[in-house]
């Protein structure tokens, strides 16, 4: 079965209805239907938190987050293991925290990365897979 990993901006492409959104939502019902298997990180769900709650609030942070775990995925806590992971990407590559718990959570199931952060292009073919979205408008 195929995996995905959601990195920060997967959900805020989709969410703020960006080109991505309907790539987003199409690996979305795929899940629904079992035929993937979708991943996030809590870490990454935190930046989504911090970032809508800036831009639209604490509520409408709030509402997010419990849509989100209504998804069929599967979120991840950062667990000794997850945290190792993370930590061994981080101190091989330029990468911001966050990230490296996306890249390390692809890594560990072995998943494709749902990103179009061009911090990731590194890893790619040499420690991941990625499925590069399509940018903000």
């Amino acid at each position: 079965m195929e995996r995905y990993v959601l990195d920060s901006y997967a959900v805020f492409g989709y969410f703020l209805d960006e080109p991505c959104a309907d790539t987003i939502a199409s690996i979305l019902e795929l899940a629904k239907k079992n035929e993937i298997k979708i991943y996030m990180s809590w870490v990454n769900l935190g930046e989504v938190y911090y970032m809508i709650q800036r831009r639209y609030g604490r509520k409408e942070a709030i509402e997010l987050v419990e849509n989100i775990k209504a998804w069929p995925i599967e979120l991840v806590e950062a667990s000794n293991e997850q945290v190792t992971a993370a930590g061994d990407v981080k101190a091989k590559f330029p990468l911001a925290l966050v990230d490296s718990y996306a890249a390390g959570l692809a890594i560990r199931v072995r998943g494709i990365l749902l990103t179009s952060d061009k911090e990731f292009e590194p890893l790619e073919n040499q420690l991941l897979k990625i499925h590069w979205l399509a940018k903000h408008r």
